[in-house]
């Protein structure tokens, strides 16, 4: 009984772990775990762990949804504050690093260089910056980790030292965010 208990508390923590990946298809898989629930209960266990899923910790890496790139967050930021969202008007710092090499090619944080002001989510930046960015708040720093095909392709940006195919680490830090 107790064993049978723990299988299933196990399950649900899955769940919420899980939950912003899962499918409706994945339901069946977890009924025979929580004692062979209908499919309509199983449903609504998924959109439990759906509401208690927590948002990323520090040091946790998160994958973005349809994209290559990933993240870590190495700062928490104002929770109670605004986050960026597609059309956020955004100041950061930022640093990027050529994984291949090791080298920064660019800071924020150099001298004679500023802060870095763009509009979020509509492109005016790399695909993975840009998308790596959504959902921060003011303060926060993330570790953006950005594949060749989201960041600057096949042909690399040699100008920066950014070779072909080449892979970058920014770090990303919100300085201020004014929503759209």
């Amino acid at each position: 009984m107790a064993f049978t208990a723990m299988l299933r508390a196990t399950t649900l923590l899955s769940l919420v772990r899980m939950a912003p990946a899962l499918q409706h298809g994945h339901i069946a898989s977890f009924r025979h775990v929580l004692g062979g629930a209908h499919p309509t209960v199983l449903a609504r266990h998924v959109l439990l762990a759906r509401m208690m899923a927590t948002e990323p910790t520090p040091g946790e890496t998160v994958s973005l949804p349809g994209y290559k790139t990933t993240y870590t967050i190495l700062k928490a930021g104002n929770p109670a504050g605004p986050t960026v969202t597609k059309g956020s008007a955004v100041t950061v710092h930022a640093t990027g690093v050529v994984v291949e090499t090791g080298k920064t090619f660019w800071s924020t944080k150099d001298p004679g260089q500023q802060p870095f002001s763009y509009t979020a989510g509509v492109g005016m930046v790399i695909t993975g910056w840009d998308q790596g960015l959504l959902g921060m708040a003011v303060g926060e720093e993330r570790m953006v980790t950005i594949p060749a095909a989201e960041g600057y392709g096949a042909g690399g940006f040699p100008q920066w030292g950014i070779p072909a195919g080449g892979t970058l680490k920014f770090t990303l830090e919100v300085l201020s965010i004014k929503s759209k």
